[in-house]
C-alpha cells in the first residue's frame, strides 16, 4: 500500500529532479540487488519519481532496474502511471511495466491506454499491455468492439495484440472475422501502420525501447499484414473495404489497383470516395478513364465527383511531370 505522502509527492516532486540524486539513487538500488537484497517501498516510490529525470538515459536506467526487481515494483509505478501529472513519468511507467509484464497491470495499462491526455503515455501502455500476451487479448477485443472508445486507442489495443508473443498474435488476424465491423475497421487500420512501417513510431517506441522488432521479423508481419488486408477488400462491409482499400494505397501496393478500382461502381457512396483517393495515392494512369467515368456521371454524389477530378487530375499531371523529367 502506497504512503499518503508517496501519492502527494508524485504530484508535487516529479518535476525538477536534481541529477547527481537519480544517479546516487540507481547506484544504490543496483549494489543492493546485486548483493541479493530487495529495495524498500519508499525506495521503490523514490525510483518512480525520480523518473522525471529530464535526462533519458538515466530514466532508462530506472526502467531497467524495475525490470530486474519484479512484480513487487508493480503498485508504485501503476500509482505513478495513474496519478502522477506529469507525463514523462507516466510514459517511463509503462515502459518500466512492459519490463516487468505482471499480468495484475492490464487494467490499469488499459484505463491508460484509453484515457491518458499524453499521445506517448498512451503508446508506452500498449507496449506494455503487448507484453501481457494472451490474458489481455480477450480485454483488448472488449476494448476495441466498444462504440464509446475512440479509433486511435481501437488502434492502440489492435496494434498491442498483433505484437504479442507466440499464438496470441494470430487472435488479430482471425478478428478479420469479427462479427463486430468496428472491430474488423480497427484491424484492418492497425494492420495498415505495420504495412506502411509507421507501427512502432506511432506507438512512442525510441531506439531504448526493447519491444522494436528486428528487421526480419518486421518484413514478415508487413507481409501478414498486407495479405490480410487484402482479403478485407472482400468484406461484406463497405466501411471495411473503404479501410483496407486506403491502407493498402498508404502501402503502396499498386498490384490491387484493378481490385480498387472495381470499387468507383460500389453502391457506397463513400467507398466510392475513398477508392478514388486510393487510386490517386497508388498513382496508375490506366485508371484515369474510370475516375473521369465518376466525374462526368451526373447521378454521382458531389463528394465523389470532386474526389474523382481530383484524382483524374493529379494523375495527369504526373504523366506531363514525367515528360519533362
Amino acid at each position: 500500500m502506497q504512503s499518503t505522502t508517496y501519492a502527494e509527492d508524485l504530484r508535487t516532486l516529479a518535476n525538477d529532479i536534481d541529477p547527481s540524486s537519480t544517479d546516487a539513487l540507481t547506484s544504490s538500488v543496483n549494489e543492493m540487488m546485486q548483493a541479493g537484497d530487495r529495495p524498500s517501498q519508499q525506495q521503490l516510490e523514490a525510483m518512480v519519481i525520480h523518473l522525471a529525470d529530464a535526462r533519458g538515459m538515466a530514466r532508462l536506467g530506472l526502467v531497467e532496474a524495475f525490470g530486474k526487481i519484479g512484480s513487487v515494483a508493480v503498485p508504485p509505478l501503476l500509482e505513478g502511471l495513474s496519478c502522477c501529472p506529469n507525463p514523462v513519468v507516466r510514459r517511463s511507467c509503462g515502459k518500466a511495466l512492459a519490463k516487468i509484464g505482471d499480468s495484475t497491470a492490464t487494467g490499469p495499462l488499459l484505463l491508460a491506454l484509453v484515457h491518458d491526455e499524453d499521445t506517448v503515455a498512451r503508446s508506452s501502455a500498449a507496449g506494455a499491455l503487448a507484453r501481457m500476451g494472451s490474458v489481455a487479448v480477450t480485454q483488448l477485443l472488449d476494448l476495441i468492439s466498444n462504440p464509446d472508445v475512440g479509433m486511435t486507442a481501437k488502434g492502440h489495443a489492435a496494434w498491442a495484440i498483433a505484437y504479442m508473443q507466440g499464438d496470441a498474435s494470430e487472435t488479430l488476424f482471425e478478428s478479420l472475422r469479427h462479427p463486430n465491423t468496428d472491430v474488423r475497421i480497427a484491424v484492418v487500420s492497425a494492420l495498415g501502420a505495420v504495412a506502411i512501417g509507421d507501427a512502432l513510431p506511432m506507438m512512442g517506441a525510441t531506439s531504448d525501447d526493447d519491444w522494436s522488432e528486428g528487421d526480419a521479423e518486421k518484413a514478415g508481419m508487413r507481409e501478414r499484414a498486407l495479405k490480410a488486408i487484402s482479403l478485407a477488400l472482400n468484406d461484406e462491409s463497405p466501411e471495411v473495404r473503404a479501410e483496407a482499400a486506403t491502407a493498402l494505397a498508404n502501402a503502396g501496393c499498386v498490384n490491387e489497383v484493378k481490385r480498387i478500382a472495381i470499387m468507383l461502381t460500389d453502391d457506397d457512396s463513400e467507398l466510392r470516395r475513398c477508392a478514388a483517393l486510393a487510386l490517386m495515392k497508388l498513382g496508375d494512369i490506366s485508371v484515369i478513364e474510370h475516375l473521369r467515368e465518376r466525374e462526368m456521371d451526373k447521378s454521382e454524389v458531389d463528394s465523389v465527383r470532386s474526389v474523382a477530378r481530383l484524382a483524374a487530375n493529379t494523375l495527369e499531371r504526373s504523366t506531363i511531370d514525367d515528360d519533362w523529367a
